[in-house]
């Protein structure tokens, strides 16, 4: 992100997911993935001293965003609970590559 702050570039990438065709989980990365960014404006505008950000976590980031919109920010922090927990049981069965989350039979995947 910091081409985008401090640069010229206009542009981000989130390199952090598998393929998807799941529009649930689309939406939910787009909101996650704004919220970053909205997050980064707002630290932008402030002149925040970058040494303090250093305890911000993601659920600060969504419910900062989000402050007006309880149940989003619920929805959101619900969500990446359940992938964290996706990512435990893929690790635990020892798929680092998403294989388990993009299978279609996968019961686990359509829980949320």
């Amino acid at each position: 992100m910091i081409p985008l702050l401090f640069g010229n570039n206009k542009t981000i990438e989130f390199r952090i997911h598998v393929p998807s065709n799941n529009p649930i989980k689309i939406i939910n990365w787009m909101l996650i993935c704004s919220a970053i960014i909205k997050y980064a404006e707002i630290v932008k505008k402030s002149n925040v001293e970058l040494s303090t950000l250093k305890s911000t976590t993601l659920k600060n980031v969504i419910e900062t965003v989000y402050h007006n919109d309880y149940a989003l920010i619920t929805y959101l922090l619900k969500y990446i609970d359940y992938r964290k927990h996706l990512r435990i049981y893929a690790d635990e069965n020892c798929d680092y590559v998403g294989a388990t989350e993009i299978s279609e039979d996968s019961s686990y995947s359509k829980d949320f």
